[in-house]
Parts: structure tokens; C-alpha cells; sequence
């Protein structure tokens, strides 16, 4: 009987000292914390697949932009880990990848050439970590049937507040319904040159142009928030 109690005390001891020793996993510091894999140019139309299997964090989230507009172009499998996209459309196509790290959102991007060659040379009108001047051109009629996150988008004031902290720069006026004139009857004249560049363009639309002045881009509206942000910490045509 005193073998059987000292065994048991003694296998009580080992668990009590397995629980007290036990520590939390450290992470590797030296992995990525956001990494995307996949190709960088394509033909146009052809399946390409990206991987955010090398990140380091439990949770992804993908946003894809570009010239054109890239609804129902991709999609995500492997809960978010794999993302496949294909477009008829020849352009540049920016890929944003975020991941939750320690509560924390930790992004990475990449250009995909979508039957179009690279440029060569960084393009002088894109300053990646420049100021922007933004707008939005949606149609009203569209608004009931866009993702929450993208009516907030269009119609949060926090979200325009956080642009404004970011250093950048809402035009004035400047998130439209391209078919709603002014108290006058015409649109305003800070806006025509941002509406001019969406003509024959899906919406809705994010516009950027430097703050000094230069050449507007256009993008599809980012999924959220965070991708828009994205796109102006990395702007790139």
C-alpha cells in the first residue's frame, strides 16, 4: 500500500512540475511575418495562384486591385491561405496580403504583370510612401448591393478621418455619386478631372492623385478599410 501511495505522489509531482515548466511556443523572429508566393507576371486570362503559406500568424485576409475592375475574379481556398485570380483584362494588378500577428495586422504586396510587360523603370508619377489626394466615384443605385465593408468605406466619416491622419488629403466633395450635379446643376469643378478618369470604368472607384498635382490613377474599390490604406502607404499604378 505505502508503494502504490508514493507512486501516485510521485507521479502527482512530475505532472504539478510538467505544468509549472510548461511555456508558451516562442515565435521565430527570423520567419516573415506576411509573406505572398506566386508568380509576378501572366498572360493575360490565365489561372495564377498565390500562397500566404510562408507567414508567419493564424489568420489572412487578400484584397486585389487594379485598372480594371476585379469582382468575380478571384477567390480564396485553404481557409484564406491560397488565393487564385485570372483576368481577361491586360494591366497591372496590385496584391494585397494581410496577416494577424499578436492582435496586430502586419501587410505585404506584390504587382501582378497581367499580359502586360514590366516596366522597366519606376514609373515618376508613383512616389510609394508619397501623399494623395483621394476620391470616390460610386452611383447611389449600387450602394445596397455592395459588401458592409465597402459601404463603410463610402460612407464612414472615421474612415475619412483616418486618411486625413494618414497625411493625405479627401477632395473636396470628394466621394461622389457621378450622377448627382451640384446646388447648381453641374458637378464641381475639383471633381471633373477624377470623374473624366473613371469614364467607361466599372464602379465604384478609388482616384488618387499626388498632392502637388500629377497624373490621377484609379483603382476598383479596395474590399475594406485596411486594403485602401494599402494602396496609399504603396501607391503603384
Amino acid at each position: 500500500m505505502l508503494k502504490r501511495t508514493t507512486l501516485i505522489f510521485t507521479i502527482t509531482l512530475l505532472l504539478v512540475a510538467t505544468a509549472v515548466d510548461a511555456k508558451p511556443p516562442v515565435r521565430d523572429e527570423t520567419r516573415p511575418l506576411a509573406v505572398i508566393a506566386g508568380p509576378t507576371s501572366t498572360p493575360a486570362g490565365e489561372l495564377v495562384e498565390f500562397d500566404a503559406g510562408g507567414s508567419t500568424g493564424a489568420g489572412y485576409d487578400w484584397a486585389v486591385s487594379g485598372s480594371h475592375n476585379t469582382t468575380g475574379r478571384w477567390k480564396v481556398y485553404e481557409t484564406g491561405r491560397i488565393l487564385v485570380f485570372a483576368s481577361p483584362e491586360p494591366g497591372n494588378y496590385l496584391i494585397t496580403l494581410s496577416v494577424a500577428v499578436d492582435g496586430q495586422s502586419h501587410l505585404t504586396q506584390m504587382v501582378l504583370h497581367n499580359g502586360v510587360s514590366p516596366d522597366p523603370d519606376p514609373d515618376p508619377d508613383i512616389d510609394p510612401g508619397g501623399k494623395w489626394q483621394v476620391a470616390i466615384v460610386y452611383e447611389t443605385n449600387q450602394l445596397d448591393n455592395l459588401p458592409a465593408d465597402q459601404q463603410s468605406i463610402i460612407k464612414s466619416l472615421t474612415f475619412r478621418k483616418r486618411i486625413a491622419d494618414a497625411g493625405h488629403r479627401i477632395v473636396p466633395g470628394g466621394v461622389w455619386d457621378k450622377d448627382a450635379p451640384d446646388r447648381t446643376g453641374s458637378t464641381p469643378k475639383l471633381l471633373a478631372p477624377y470623374l473624366a478618369a473613371c469614364k467607361n470604368e466599372d464602379l465604384p472607384r478609388l482616384c488618387i492623385s499626388p498632392v502637388d498635382g500629377g497624373t490621377i490613377r484609379t483603382f476598383a474599390l479596395p474590399a475594406n478599410s485596411d486594403a485602401v490604406m494599402a494602396i496609399l502607404e504603396g501607391a503603384r499604378p
